[in-house]
């Protein structure tokens, strides 16, 4: 009997293609089948911390950029992948550019240049109240849009929630003063209460040495 030929079983379902393990057969149980989407996100994933690996331990690193006195060693791909501005510079350079690139900034400091370093190696960018005006204009130096956006949408949040909270503090201000209203009301009241009894308790009476009260009409 002549051997089926194995080949990879393609299945394509709506938006996302949905691929079978290579060699095995469709009647083997259970199938396993691998999701493309998943499969390049978990690539791209574990490529760009292989890439961060190496630039932590300077391997391959062949781009000095120095910011205010702070040295940074990075790799000429990755940054010009990432970034206008050094998309500009590294093709500025002659054919065949020497085996390192040297770049110096004295326009943001090192701390804001470390966030923006590490979002390109990470994906991930450190924001903060304090730090995201500096980061946004590092990025526009840069030309780093996606930055750009970033630190636009954490503007834009924080101010909605700067918002909301003043919002929370006026309506408990004014639950605080309605409240105490409330309560001196309630004192007042309660005072008037006490007080009539008393008033009523000492009717004026007529007797000697006191005028009657129709002595008081006239």
């Amino acid at each position: 009997m002549q051997k089926k030929l194995k080949t990879e079983m393609v299945e394509d379902l709506g938006a996302s293609r949905l691929y079978r393990a290579p060699g095995e057969s469709s009647h083997q149980q259970p199938q396993r089948w691998f999701n493309a989407a998943d499969i390049t996100v978990a690539h791209q994933s574990s490529l760009l911390k292989q890439l961060n690996q190496q630039r932590r331990q300077e391997l391959f690193c062949d781009c000095n950029l120095l910011v205010e006195g702070q040295l940074f060693r990075a790799h000429r791909n990755v940054l010009f992948a990432s970034s206008g501005y050094f998309r500009m510079l590294l093709s500025q350079g002659p054919d065949g550019l020497a085996d390192s690139v040297d770049a110096t900034f004295d326009v943001f400091s090192p701390e804001t240049f470390t966030v923006i370093l590490d979002f390109i190696y990470s994906g991930q960018l450190d924001l903060s109240s304090h730090n995201v005006i500096e980061v946004m204009s590092a990025a526009s130096y840069l030309q780093m849009n996606n930055v750009i956006n970033f630190c636009k949408n954490f503007i834009k949040s924080s101010l909605e929630i700067s918002v909301k909270d003043e919002d929370s503090e006026r309506c408990l201000s004014v639950s605080e003063t309605c409240s105490f209203i409330s309560v001196a009301g309630d004192e007042t009241l309660e005072q008037q209460q006490q007080q009539g009894p008393a008033l009523s308790a000492h009717p004026l009476r007529s007797g000697p040495g006191t005028t009657p009260d129709h002595n008081l009409a006239l």
